[in-house]
This record gives structure tokens, sequence and C-alpha cells, in this order.
């Protein structure tokens, strides 16, 4: 009995360690970029979402970080390829989650943001299709609301 006690204990611990590590690895992106070092803020937020990827907020976090760093850099290739990594992290929640209006909300809100720093339809077209199946999931949330309005 006291090895099942002491197994349990420890495995807590080790949960609640790699949660309190990934939000560490989280508030670090954002005050990295808040302080002018947004490639180092971004790999911060990705390691956050990599040590718990099923949190929304995570993921959140990455997309605004990797938004902010693609207004600052004017090569089309170097945004293309944050772009690419954004949409990949979003897309990481609707695999493991198809059925949470919140994944589907990321991803739409990663494709809008796709959309305005490319100018290409084929992500405003994805950030639509995200949306109404987020809406079809959670139809009062008016953040999704709000979203769906801002893409017609």
């Amino acid at each position: 009995m006291r090895k099942l006690a002491l197994t349990f204990c420890l495995a807590s611990t080790l949960f609640y360690s790699v949660k309190l590590y990934a939000d560490f690895c989280a508030r670090a992106g954002d005050y990295l970029v808040e302080r002018g070092d947004p490639v180092r803020g971004m790999d911060s937020s990705l390691l956050a979402v990599k040590l718990a990827p099923e949190s929304i907020r995570y993921r959140t976090m990455y997309i605004n970080n990797a938004t902010y760093l693609c207004g600052l850099h004017p090569s089309q290739e170097a945004r293309a390829l944050v772009v690419g990594e954004m949409l990949r992290v979003a897309m990481v929640g609707v695999r493991r989650m198809p059925d949470d209006s919140d994944s589907h909300y990321v991803l739409g809100f990663a494709a809008r943001n796709a959309f305005r720093i490319t100018g290409r339809e084929k992500y405003r077209t994805l950030a639509l299709s995200e949306v109404d199946k987020a809406l079809g999931l959670a139809p009062y949330f008016e953040p999704l609301r709000e979203l769906r309005k801002e893409l017609q």
C-alpha cells in the first residue's frame, strides 16, 4: 500500500511540475517579446505548447507572439515560415480535440492572423471554416461571433 501511495505522490508531483514549468515558459515568452526579444519569446512559448499541448491559452499566446514577430520581419520568406509554424501549432489542438470549440476557435484565430499577414485568401477561407465549426459547437460564444463578423 505504501508503494502505491508513494507512486501516486511522485506521479502527481511530476504532473504538476510539468504544468508549472509550461506556465513559466509561456509567461517567459510573453516577457521576452515585450522586452524586445521576440525570437526567444516564441521559442519559450513553443516549449510551453509542447509541454501542455491541450492548453488553449498557451497556443493563443504563441500565435500572438508569432503574429508580432511577423510584423517585425520585412522578409516574406521569414513571414511564411512563421505563419506555417503558427498554423501547425494551432492545428495540434484540432487534431487532439476535434470536438472542442476552443480548438477550432484558436485555429480560426491563427488563420485570420495568417490572412492579415500574407493577404492569401486561402487563410481567410480556413478561418471562416474553423470559426463556423466552432460556432456549431458553441453558438453563443461572443468572441467567435465577433471573429465571424470580422471575416465576412
